[in-house]
């Protein structure tokens, strides 16, 4: 697992927001225009200029016009492409002190610690590259090989992964997107919360709250005596050792024992808004139960989609291609079916 890290205010106007957004299993990948850097995407192209002109002088008679025109304007897409890709930015540490204090409302709010490997591999049909943020003095060059190959990360890395030395202290890591907007998650890639030195006490109650039962660990950031450097320590909390979020419905009859359940795949496709996911049950259950889990994963998985397809198998199944039973959401409403025809060992 590789830590990354997003510092949130806190504040009245944007807590409610970010609370939701790690409920909901998104976060939000921001347009360039948007972000605090007025030079994001500076790039120069002098480098590729002075290529083509010698590939042309050197094959003058050999290279048809319309080839170099095909290359020119290949990385113009490119760099247009900068106008609608999203960002989201993180960092590689947890306890900076500028960070907690800019990105942070001066210790007032708190930090987001995710599994990198689960943020990028939660949907397969989204394209998202990452990497961390080169600090140079310089602006980044293209060339002409950074158009070609490689699905065209050397020149999104350029146009979106090169700022100023003078942001050296953020340690950023970046997620790119095909375009801003809203991406979902496996929810397990949240592993922590940091709350600041000076966050509100009901705020840190209402997070801890409304992530119960997640296996997340929380921690208070704490300043080491007589120094200026931070560390974290842990908060005991018991009723976070069992792991109950998208594994059980509970029973409002304490005499009945919870619905239990496990998702093994999922998948959603933003342009389509289709969620997919495939559940394995520990026993049969009945279509109202059924309907309860198909419910409950719609509101907590796949809140946007306008369509999601839930596929139920049971372990005792002798054919593992047909699921035992299937819960659809589409145009508002739910479909519950069970296949009788399944055999059961």
């Amino acid at each position: 697992m590789k830590p990354v890290y997003k510092y949130r205010s806190g504040d009245k106007e944007t807590f409610e927001r970010d609370l939701k957004s790690i409920r909901k299993n998104h976060f939000w990948s921001a347009s360039i225009d948007s972000l605090n850097d007025p030079c994001e995407a500076f790039i120069s192209t002098q480098n590729f200029q002075i290529q083509l002109g010698l590939i042309i002088k050197i094959f003058n008679r050999k290279l048809d016009k319309s080839a170099s025109d095909e290359v020119v304007n290949a990385l113009n897409n490119v760099i247009e492409r900068r106008k609608v890709i999203g960002i989201y930015s993180l960092s590689q540490t947890y306890n900076h002190e500028l960070l907690w204090a800019h990105y942070a409302n001066s210790h007032k709010g708190f930090c987001i610690e995710y599994d990198l490997d689960l943020l990028l591999t939660t949907n397969k049909m989204d394209k998202i590259y990452s990497f961390p943020i080169k600090y140079s003095n310089k602006i980044p060059q293209v060339d002409i090989s950074d158009i070609s190959g490689k699905g065209g990360l050397p020149i999104i890395q350029k146009l979106a992964g090169t700022k100023s030395k003078s942001w050296s202290y953020e340690e950023e890591f970046r997620l790119i997107t095909d375009q801003s907007g809203s991406f979902q998650y496996n929810h397990r890639a949240i592993t922590a919360i940091y709350f600041g030195l000076r966050m509100e006490q009901d705020k840190r109650d209402l997070i801890m709250n409304e992530l119960a039962g997640r296996g997340i660990s929380f921690y208070q950031i704490i300043q080491i005596e007589g120094t200026y450097r931070f560390e974290r320590e842990l908060i005991e909390d018991g009723a976070q050792n069992e792991v109950t979020y998208l594994t059980q419905i509970p029973s409002t009859n304490k005499s009945i024992k919870p619905i239990k359940f496990e998702i093994r795949t999922r998948n959603y496709t933003k342009f389509s808004k289709l969620g997919e996911v495939t559940i394995d049950l520990e026993e049969p259950i009945n279509k109202d139960q059924l309907l309860e889990i198909g419910t409950y994963i719609k509101s907590e998985l796949f809140y946007e989609a306008q369509k999601v397809l839930m596929w139920y198998y049971l372990p005792n199944q002798k054919d593992d291609f047909a699921p035992w039973a299937l819960t659809n959401f589409e145009k508002g409403e739910f479909e519950v079916k069970i296949n009788d025809f399944i055999e059961l060992e």
